[in-house]
C-alpha cells in the first residue's frame, strides 16, 4: 500500500526532501503473549526508539489516530484485516 507525503517546503538538503511517499507491507498476526513482552520504547542498535508510548486499540479506530495523509491506507488495512480481528 502506498501513500504520498504532503508537499515539502523545507530545506532542500533535509533528509526527507528527496522522498515523495512511502510503500508499506502489512501483515496480520495474532499476539498470544503477555503485554510485558512488548517493548517498542527501548533504544535498539544504537538508534533511538521510534515511539514514546504504545497501547492496544480497536482496529476500527486506528485510522482516526494517524496523521490525515496516512488515513486512506489505514482504512484499507482495517477493511482487509477486519475478519482477523473478530
Amino acid at each position: 500500500m502506498n501513500y504520498e507525503f504532503p508537499p515539502y517546503d523545507g530545506p532542500v538538503d533535509h533528509r526527507l526532501a528527496k522522498f515523495r511517499g512511502q510503500r508499506q507491507k502489512w501483515f496480520a498476526l495474532r499476539f498470544t503473549g503477555r503485554d510485558d513482552e512488548i517493548d517498542p520504547l527501548t533504544q535498539r542498535n544504537g538508534q533511538p526508539a521510534e515511539f514514546d508510548s504504545w497501547r492496544w486499540e480497536r482496529l476500527d479506530r486506528v485510522a482516526d489516530l494517524v496523521v490525515p495523509f496516512r488515513r486512506d491506507v489505514y482504512r484499507m488495512v482495517v477493511q482487509q484485516f477486519a475478519e482477523f480481528a473478530r
